[in-house]
């Protein structure tokens, strides 16, 4: 190349000395002095940013060709050659032609294969000093690689844990006289170690579940064998433990303020009533009442934070109608439903901020149904994270819930005769008493994992591609 330059400069040294011997030239060849080095300058940086983008297209096609040399590592040298060729030319389009390109393919040996490409490319300006062409070229090594993919997948049972009880160092679940639970793929898995960790007070009958899961040894089986029964038994962990949507909630202070003249109303004598709230910032809130409505009314409540003491007195059939959304029970001194109301709600979460609660007395039913789309997909009871352990009970009636119940911190008890069918059911607490009560049930959506039952797979996918080394 320092010989092309220094010809191209020779020959302008040649031209320029004419000029000299020339006195009448004077001024032209001042002029020529400082045009021909300029126009020489342009020419050549045209030439070789023309050069350098054909030796970045010369070094794809390289690349490719190796590539593809590879992948007919068990032909032929000649089909090798024949294949890069095909592959390699086809990224330099019209420029195989115009640059003269040509492709090698050579067989390093242990899998590796070098394809060298070659050019000459015609040059425009810098044929004026006798340059015509540049000569390019570009190689690429590229060599068989092995992929080793491993895929491993755990799946349950067919059975769904429906109840998980979480307390490790007390009685788990008690079962008394008269309880009759029908879920022929529900299992309910109790974590405890405790003697006994379950007291069965039933008979085998009773107990129509795909399995009791106990992590003990020791139960109490006061009425024979439990054919369900497996202790020794690893139960399901709580999937939802910090996983449920974090709700927001109102300071005491925000509380206390939006509440401060609003606290205790009282409703008497009503027929329809839509109790109102007081909104304040981004809540709305409803701040305890007595509720005493006539014969057969209709409360209409809406979703909000409800704090303070409500009663809900009897009333001779009324019905409660809890339009969709989020309740947060938050300070409740008491959400208290007296008997033979109807409380229906469709597309409801209910959280508990804290240790508040809610009680239903005797002779209500109750149908309540989570959300089935949405942040709260599902969810239809739950409780913020981290709260002290705490009494929680559903009175005489008849309870039809859809959704996932997750209050890992209630002792949970189900009192005589608060019979409950439930769909897509899930429900975890820290210990629970089915106390002469009938259940009907069938496994959530939220599904929670049969631990004593997975099954691992472990699938190994081994892959031949090709890789570029240099």
């Amino acid at each position: 190349m320092r010989r092309h330059i220094k010809n191209l400069f020779s020959h302008a040294s040649k031209i320029v000395g004419k000029f000299r011997r020339d006195e009448r030239g004077v001024t032209m060849m001042v002029f020529a002095l400082s045009i021909i080095p300029v126009m020489l300058a342009l020419g050549v940086a045209t030439d070789y940013s023309m050069a350098a983008r054909v030796k970045a297209r010369l070094q794809a096609a390289a690349d490719a060709g190796a590539l593809s040399a590879v992948s007919g590592a068990s032909q032929s040298q000649a089909a090798r050659q024949q294949l890069a060729q095909a592959v390699g030319l086809a990224n330099l389009g019209s420029l195989t032609t115009i640059a003269n390109a040509t492709l090698s393919e050579t067989d390093l040996g242990g899998g590796k294969f070098l394809v060298t490409a070659n050019a000459s490319l015609p040059t425009a300006f810098m044929q004026l000093g006798g340059v015509s062409a540049m000569n390019l070229s570009a190689s690429a090594v590229a060599q068989a690689a092995t992929l080793t993919t491993t895929n491993t997948v755990t799946t349950g049972t067919a059975n769904n844990v429906c109840v998980l009880a979480l307390s490790k160092n007390t009685q788990g679940v008690t079962f008394n006289s008269g309880v009759n639970i029908t879920g022929p793929n529900c299992e309910i898995d109790v974590d405890s170690s405790a003697n006994p960790a379950v007291m069965i007070n039933v008979g085998n009958s009773a107990l129509n579940v795909a399995k009791l899961c106990v992590f003990g040894s020791n139960v109490t089986k006061n009425n024979g064998a439990i054919n369900a029964l497996s202790v020794n038994c690893n139960p399901a962990a709580d999937p939802f433990a910090s996983n449920l949507p974090t709700v927001s909630t109102p300071t005491s202070q925000q509380l206390s303020s939006a509440c401060q003249n609003h606290q205790n109303n009282n409703y008497n004598n009503v027929s329809n009533l839509t109790v109102t709230g007081v909104t304040s910032g981004s809540f709305t809130y409803y701040c305890g009442a007595n509720v005493s409505p006539q014969g057969g009314a209709i409360i209409t409540l809406n979703p909000g934070v409800y704090t303070g003491n409500w009663n809900f007195n009897g009333c001779g059939g009324g019905t409660i109608i809890l339009n969709p959304g989020v309740y947060i029970l938050q300070s409740v001194g008491g959400w208290n439903v007296d008997s033979a109301y109807h409380m229906t709600g469709t597309g409801v979460t209910i959280y508990f901020a804290d240790t508040s609660y809610t009680q239903f007395n005797s002779g209500n039913t109750v149908t309540l149904s989570a959300p089935t789309s949405g942040t709260y997909q599902n969810i239809l009871f739950y409780e913020a994270n981290g709260l002290s352990q705490s009494s929680f009970a559903f009175d005489n009636g008849q309870y039809n819930l859809t959704g996932l119940i997750h209050l890992p911190s209630r002792n949970l008890t189900f009192n005589s005769n608060a019979n409950l069918t439930a769909t897509s059911f899930s429900l975890v607490v820290n210990t629970l008493m089915f106390d002469g009560v009938a259940w009907n049930v069938s496994g959530s959506s939220n599904l929670i994992t049969n631990a004593g039952g997975t099954t691992t797979t472990t699938t190994t996918t081994t892959t031949t591609t090709s890789a570029l080394t240099q």
